[in-house]
């Protein structure tokens, strides 16, 4: 490939890439830009690579708008990695193991979920796409987690939420006609505090249910915002953090993304070996200390566990 060639597809590879970013940045304009939020790490890669191709070929201009896209992307995306700081820092004190998973309405492998919820033995259990068929087989296992709440459905709107310890109040937000799916909320007491936890589960934002998924998290996050704190908000969003919808709900909410400095593996695979997106969330308010975020394993799901351990700063 000559010199030439070369220059030519790098030019129309940056502009492509700025043009995908600035659409990314500005992803309320339009639902289906939030699905360009989904890739700002590879944009982040693909830029770097391309600083130093124009730097090689002494191409300053656009040597400049790839750093500038390398600075935009990893705005977003340095946060993730280790050895940022967290805050605040919590002391010896109890810790609360929250254990979250879309296990799929169709899961012919329950068996496999009960035993990796038992291997870590969380505190708090969340389960998606909760069906009918599975609350059937799969409900009576559970009995050690004798507080919980609990929507089944015919096929993926059904939602369970089970607990170690006591609610003293629960409840569920549904409008059939408009948002559809229920929004869970609760109080839990731990440790002498009232923790609050609020979950949901929006549709995927394929063009016929587009917007209908941005309402679906804004139902979320307007129940998150009537929340007091120690406030803790999860689900399958299937939406980027960085998605419009989801960055308001962070600020709203005032809330803070569980998974920063622990990485940015994926949670939700087409199939094995192929890469995968960050669909699955789990937001706090400023005073827990996330002790441990990890990713078990998917048990005949498409969709990987999430599992946190957080901490509340002590008190006395």
């Amino acid at each position: 490939m000559t010199s030439h060639r070369l220059t030519k597809i790098a030019t129309l590879i940056t502009g492509a890439l700025a043009l995908i970013t600035a659409a990314a940045f500005g992803s309320r304009v339009a639902w289906f830009f939030d699905l360009l939020t989904l890739f700002h790490f590879p944009y982040l890669i693909m830029s770097a690579l391309l600083v130093a191709f124009w730097f090689v070929t002494r191409r300053w201009g656009w040597m400049l708008l790839a750093l500038l896209l390398v600075l935009l992307n990893g705005s977003r995306v340095l946060p993730y990695f280790p050895h940022f700081p967290q805050t605040p820092t919590a002391g010896e004190g109890e810790t609360l193991r929250i254990y979250m998973h879309n296990i799929y309405y169709q899961n012919q492998n329950l068996t496999a979920i009960r035993a990796k919820v038992d291997a870590y033995d969380p505190d708090i259990i969340f389960l998606m796409e909760y069906s009918d068929a599975i609350q059937r087989e799969i409900e009576q296992e559970f009995a050690d987690y004798p507080y919980r709440l609990i929507q089944p459905s015919r096929m993926t709107m059904g939602l369970a939420l089970f607990s170690k310890y006591p609610f003293s109040e629960t409840a569920i937000t549904q409008d059939r006609g408009s948002i559809r799916i229920p929004v869970f909320e609760a109080v839990v007491g731990w440790e002498g505090q009232s923790v609050n936890l609020v979950t949901g589960h929006p549709w995927p934002p394929a063009p016929q249910w587009g917007a209908l998924h941005r309402r679906q998290i804004e139902a979320i996050s307007t129940v998150a915002e009537r929340q007091s704190s120690p406030l803790i908000v999860m689900g399958d969003f299937n939406a980027s953090q960085w998605a419009y919808p989801v960055h308001e709900m962070l600020q709203s909410a005032d809330l803070r993304d569980a998974r920063q400095s622990f990485g940015l593996d994926s949670t939700w695979f087409y199939r094995a070996g192929w890469p995968g997106l960050m669909l699955d969330h789990l937001f706090v308010s400023a005073e827990w200390h996330v002790v441990n975020y990890q990713l078990g394993e998917r048990g005949g799901s498409d969709h990987t566990p999430i599992i946190v351990d957080l901490q509340l700063p002590d008190t006395d």
